[in-house]
């Protein structure tokens, strides 16, 4: 261990851990390839719009 703050006695950073998780999401969002028919009937791309 160097150091780092964002990790300490093994608890994670609830700031860190939701910076993780939002690029996490974002990857996830980027790669997804966008296609408002069956493939996205959960609603797990953001570029479609729903509202049709």
């Amino acid at each position: 261990m160097r150091g780092s703050a964002d990790s300490y006695s093994g608890i994670m950073d609830p700031r860190v851990k939701l910076r993780r998780l939002q690029a996490e999401k974002q990857m996830v969002e980027e790669s997804w390839t966008c296609d408002c028919g069956s493939q996205n009937t959960q609603g797990l791309c953001p570029n479609c719009d729903y509202n049709d």
